[in-house]
């Protein structure tokens, strides 16, 4: 399968530039349209800026920032688009469609022969995108929910492939990393505790935007992380653990990347989602389900103990991105 895709997404983890990679690696010609998450704000004069702090001071919308800011944004993208004929792309491909107006959305399926999207992230949490569903002729979520409550199509996560190695160096037992959401915390450091008394080691790894709110954890060996980790760096650290830690979050029953991660670097998982038992790559030799209930020692060991599942790999290939994208774009 090749063709030209035009790729619109936000630098989220920069995990745009992998994606690109990987398409490039598939054989496809890439445009890519990034909504640029760190790029500093400018109003566009006094009057803006005014209207702005009325608003948010008088009308009490804190949020209208965020939206001036996702306006410029998705303008700036619109009108770097006026120089391609309708249509010039075989398929035009969006991830994290709720940066998305529905402006744009109509200007880029000109554009493109079929134009499909990918939510890594449940609907339920950004009900504004749902307005803009039928704009698309496929929308996938990785949540089996939202297929359900929204009648969109289900897809997983995947991994990488354009960078295969045979081999990974294992030099940590358990490995997470995050953002800092309190509701998180008290498995966490359930899990450190039954890490710590196997004997094991691990590197725990936390992000907040304010720094203070991480000061109560340091003491169980967590890190705080500086800055947000690119996604190709927490790959290269998540490629020397032998277990990998997720850690569920209660608003949805999708998958993480954690456990593709899993599969490409031949990991094991320890994680606090049962949903996935219900999938074919599922083994409990590699993936044990615990909550905060369960989690023991005795349990851990037996996990990095017993050996890695290996009829398992063959499942693994399936969730490739060369493979995922096939899917995806049929």
């Amino acid at each position: 399968m090749k063709g030209k895709v035009l790729l619109v997404l936000p630098n989220f983890f920069k995990l745009n530039e992998l994606i690109k990679q990987n398409l490039e690696f598939c054989g496809f010609e890439v445009t890519d349209r990034i909504y640029d998450l760190e790029k500093p704000f400018k109003y566009a004069g006094f009057l803006q800026r005014a209207q702005n702090f009325f608003i948010k001071t008088f009308l009490q919308k804190k949020d209208h920032k965020i939206m001036l800011v996702k306006a410029n944004n998705n303008r700036e993208i619109e009108d770097s688009l006026s120089t391609f004929p309708n249509p010039y792309f075989d398929y035009s491909l969006f991830f994290i469609v709720h940066f998305f107006d529905s402006t744009l959305i109509k200007k880029v399926r000109a554009k493109a022969k079929k134009t499909i999207a990918y939510q890594f992230d449940s609907i339920k949490r950004t009900p504004e995108l749902r307005k803009n569903i039928p704009l698309f002729d496929r929308f996938y979520s990785f949540d089996k929910q939202d297929t359900e409550a929204y009648g969109v199509d289900f897809a997983t996560n995947f991994y990488f492939d354009h960078d295969l190695r045979s081999a990974y160096h294992k030099t940590v037992d358990f490995f997470y990393i995050g953002t800092y959401v309190p509701e998180r915390l008290p498995v966490l450091l359930k899990l450190i505790k039954a890490i710590n008394e196997g004997g094991f080691s691990h590197e725990i790894i936390l992000f907040a935007n304010k720094k203070e709110e991480l000061l109560p954890y340091l003491q169980y060996g967590i890190k705080s992380a500086e800055r947000l980790l690119t996604y190709s760096e927490q790959e290269v650290m998540a490629s020397k653990a032998r277990v990998l830690i997720d850690l569920k979050l209660s608003v949805h029953d999708g998958l993480s990347f954690r456990f593709f991660e899993a599969m490409k670097f031949r990991c094991k998982v320890l994680t606090t989602n049962p949903a996935v038992k219900e999938y074919d790559f599922y083994s409990d030799a590699n993936i044990l389900v615990a909550d905060e209930k369960n989690v023991s020692a005795e349990a851990i060991a037996l996990l990095i103990n017993t050996p890695f599942d290996s009829h398992k790999q063959e499942v693994f290939k399936n969730y490739s991105f060369s493979n995922w994208i096939k899917k995806i774009l049929q």
